[in-house]
């Protein structure tokens, strides 16, 4: 066990530092006021990058070398509906495949999205958005 979990560690390294690189940040996203059944309760994994202030593009990916699979989706005026990242539970974790995920709500243009991601991730998400709160 302790050797698989190296590895999976190790791999999860590589691809955080890739993705430092290239300016993006693993994320899983759900659409919570989606019809039941669609993508309401299922998390998606991709990877965010910041486009302009108050505005992130999703890629939606597979596997654990994050292929882009779908069209990107630019999300635009985000506010936080939650506070501060919440623990995700065991109904909800069904779909996340990495370890130290916590969740948020986010107010976008295209309505309320759920978003899952590490907390440094978060803060620099949040930093985005205090980033335009602070410019309007």
């Amino acid at each position: 066990m302790a050797v698989l979990w190296y590895i999976q560690a190790r791999s999860e390294r590589k691809t955080a530092a890739k993705l430092e690189n290239q300016g993006g940040i693993l994320v899983y996203i759900r659409y919570p006021e989606s019809l039941p059944g669609s993508l309401s309760g299922i998390w998606n994994m991709g990877v965010v990058t910041f486009v302009r202030a108050a505005a992130i593009k999703f890629q939606p990916a597979v596997y654990d070398t994050l292929e882009p699979s779908g069209r990107p989706t630019t999300f635009s005026t985000l506010a936080a509906a939650s506070t501060e990242p919440r623990k995700i539970d065991r109904k909800e974790r069904k779909y996340l495949t990495h370890q130290g995920f916590q969740a948020m709500c986010l107010a976008t243009d295209k309505g309320d999205i759920g978003v899952a991601a590490r907390p440094e991730s978060f803060r620099k998400i949040r930093d985005l958005i205090r980033q335009e709160e602070e410019t309007s």
